[in-house]
This record gives structure tokens, sequence and C-alpha cells, in this order.
């Protein structure tokens, strides 16, 4: 299971929706997804295994999409989504459950009382129990590019760390 934060802002949502691809046209697939997408051909995973959501579902974005979402702990949404995502993980009873990106990594970190990944600062990788499942907290595909120096696993850096530890927790 992967825990991005939330998709997008309206009009690219809408954009997609009309165009009958929510990753994007085909020429056009979103960059997250190339990353997401790479990042797994590398870990050796078959994305049709996989179950990805958010941990804010039906948030609105009216502008656009740069930065992260600004959910207020203990808030109505907040809970609701948290109730949400619970659901959704009992349903699949996932393996593994995987965060993209600081905003999930924080969420879930409350949300399932995982402290090391509630704190403001990222934990460096490395998996933590979860749920009854094994978990780890990556760099969301977005913010590859900015962001992947810090990704550090067993001596590999960025992709080659991430996919390491992917293969990691998938194989328990």
């Amino acid at each position: 299971m992967f825990v991005g934060n939330n998709l997008d802002c309206v009009a690219k949502f809408r954009e997609r929706q009309e165009s009958g691809n929510a990753h994007g046209d085909e020429p056009k697939v979103m960059p997250t997804w190339q990353r997401l997408y790479r990042l797994l051909d590398r870990a050796g995973l078959d994305y049709r295994r996989c179950f990805f959501t958010n941990a804010y579902v039906g948030l609105a974005v009216t502008e656009s999409n740069e930065g992260d979402p600004k959910v207020p702990p203990g808030t109505p949404f907040d809970l609701w989504c948290a109730r949400f995502l619970t659901a959704q993980i009992e349903e699949m009873q996932p393996k593994a459950i995987v965060t993209l990106g600081g905003v999930a990594r924080r969420a879930l970190g409350r949300w399932l009382n995982v402290p090391s990944w509630a704190r403001t600062k990222a934990p460096p990788l490395g998996s933590v129990p979860v749920a009854a499942a094994v978990g780890a907290a990556l760099v969301h595909p977005s913010g590859q590019t900015r962001n992947y120096h810090r990704a550090t696993y067993e001596g590999l850096v960025g992709l080659e760390a991430e996919a390491r530890l992917l293969c990691e927790v998938t194989t328990r």
C-alpha cells in the first residue's frame, strides 16, 4: 500500500477526468507517476500488485498543488481521513505500507501511532512496524529532483536507496 498526500488541484483533476486517464494522457503521464513507476521497476515490484491511495482524499486544492496541504491535526476532516485510511488498511491487509512524502508520513505517524513518522524532520530511510505490516517512509516522487540526496540507505543514495528499502520491506 502506497500512501501519498493528496492528488492534485481541481483544474488538473478535471483535465485528467476529461481525458479518461487518471495518470494523464499517454505521452504526458504525470511526473509523479513516471517517477513512481521507475522506482517500482527498480525495486522489481509490479505496480498492478500495489494499492495506491492518499492520506487526504477529497481535498480540493483550488489553484495549484505547489506545497503541502494544510490540514490541522484533530479537525473533523483530519479525523475522517484517519478513519477512512484505517478502513482501507483493514480491508486491504497490506504486507507493507509505504508513505510518499512528509505530509503522508506525518499524518500516518499520528493516525497509526508511529512516533518516528509523526515528527516534522524526516527520519532516515528504514523500516518500522506499522499496523500489522512493515512500513517505509520515502521521498514523494514530486520532490525527488530536489530532495533525493537526503534519501540514503545501506550506503546507497536516492533511487537506489529507496529501491533497496522497498525490496526489503516487501520481502518480509
